[in-house]
């Protein structure tokens, strides 16, 4: 199965308008911050560093993080949509990516448009390490979708610093070694990392979810509630 370039982004065009809408944007981040106790550690232009405590005080904390497992928000990461129309040598496929939030926690909603008449296309949702982290003490990946029809289709991927990755299929199948539970549209699955092959846990760069034409055609939406590595 062929699959999409590492680093395809979609190129960002910068107006006065953008410009106004990021600073309001930036100024109900910042009194968000503030109200949960937290503070800006870095602020360089179109990057942010927000550090907010973990204690229960907190009016604001991350998704859940114990010491059985860890969120993937409670790394420093970069989230972004990927498509085949910003490949050069594809120009087929199209993504978007829509962060909602309820009861203080992030889903990430994946709408995707993929080829019907047999040229090849691919979109994609990337969750990028800002440094690399050491997951070889995990033993498996919790991945929650929502799927909004039958024929909504993904694989689940995780890569190293050098780009070598492995990826699972996400169908109605329990993944071997693991589990499936469906709840109405909502998939839970419990991946051993076992599965993954051919890359470095010690050094793990970015996780995220693939599609292409290979695996389904026309317009689908997912919703990403949750990754979890679970040890």
């Amino acid at each position: 199965m062929s699959k999409p370039k590492d680093d395809v982004r979609k190129p960002f065009q910068l107006d006065w308008k953008s410009l106004g809408f990021g600073i309001i944007a930036g100024a109900l981040l910042l009194t968000v911050i503030m109200a949960a106790g937290g503070r800006v550690e870095e602020w360089n232009f179109g990057v942010v560093k927000v550090v907010i405590p973990t204690s229960t005080s907190s009016s604001v904390s991350p998704q859940a993080i114990t010491e059985a497992e860890t969120a993937i928000e409670f790394f420093p990461i970069k989230i972004f949509d990927y498509d085949g129309v910003g490949d050069s040598q594809v120009k087929q496929g199209w993504a978007k990516l829509a962060i909602a939030y309820t009861d203080q926690k992030a889903s990430y909603l994946f709408d995707y448009d993929l080829p019907s008449d047999g040229t090849f296309g691919y979109a994609g949702l990337d969750f990028r390490l800002e440094q690399t982290q050491d997951l070889s003490m995990y033993k498996a990946v919790r991945v929650v979708l929502d799927y909004f029809d039958d024929t909504s289709q993904c694989e689940f991927f995780i890569k190293d610093i050098s780009f070598q990755g492995d990826y699972f299929l996400l169908g109605k199948t329990t993944p071997p070694g693991g589990s499936l539970k469906i709840n109405g549209t909502e998939y839970t699955y419990e991946i051993p990392l076992s599965i993954f092959t051919g890359l470095n846990f010690k050094a793990v760069y970015e996780v995220g979810m693939s599609v292409d034409t290979d695996i389904t055609q026309g317009k689908h939406s997912i919703t990403v509630k949750q990754i979890t590595f679970v040890r």
